[in-house]
This record gives C-alpha cells, structure tokens and sequence, in this order.
C-alpha cells in the first residue's frame, strides 16, 4: 500500500518449479496506490523465460483497470463487478487462445471468481 504522495518498489519472486511441459501459474496481488502515489511493481517467474518454444516459461502480465473503463461500463447499466469482469476477460482473450485447452479452461475458471471489492 503507498500512501498519499507515497513511491513504493515491489519486487516479487516465484519459487514454483520449472517444468519442460506447460504449466498455469496463478496468482493475486492486490496493489494500492492512494493519491497521487506511485508503485513501480515486477515479477520474476522462475528467472526463466522459457526457450524458443515457450518450454518451461510463464506468462505473467500486470495491469491497472482504469476509474473511466469502469464509469464508461456504469453508465450503460453494467454493475461495477461485471464490468470489471468484462474488461479482465476481454484482455486475457487473446492469450487464452494460445493456452492447450486444459489451461484455457482453468484460466477462465479463474476468472469467474468474483472480484467484488477488487476495485478501489
């Protein structure tokens, strides 16, 4: 959490082992910025990218759903929760096309939890 006026550095590492097959990594970090505060946030996955072929990497990607997506979706009627369910899954798209098929279906399981309260 970094408070008002606040810069923090986050530095995250992972300890789940390297695998020569694919492998779905999840997790949830919840970030707080108060105003006009900044957070400078990294993950490293194993220090390991993965080879030509996407063996034993992970794809890992952060970002900030932003106040205006979520009015822009409130003042069409859409509850704040779904819109924020409709942003993340609209993201995520792209790169569940590329997961095999039992990761994909697990990723999009992992989305339909609620993410109630997720928004500040």
């Amino acid at each position: 959490m970094a408070e008002p006026g606040a810069t923090v550095s986050y530095l995250e590492g992972c300890t789940a082992p390297v695998r020569d097959e694919n492998q779905l990594h999840a997790a949830v970090v919840e970030l707080v910025a108060h105003d006009d505060a900044t957070i400078k946030y990294a993950t490293i996955q194993n220090g390991y990218p993965g080879d030509e072929h996407g063996r034993g990497g992970i794809y890992n990607f952060v970002t900030k759903i932003g106040e205006d997506q979520i009015f822009y979706c409130n003042q069409r009627g859409i509850s704040t929760e779904d819109a924020v369910s409709i942003i993340v899954n609209g993201f995520c798209k792209e790169v569940f096309r590329e997961l095999p098929m039992e990761f994909a279906v697990e990723a999009t399981k992992l989305l339909s939890i609620s993410l109630e309260g997720s928004v500040g």
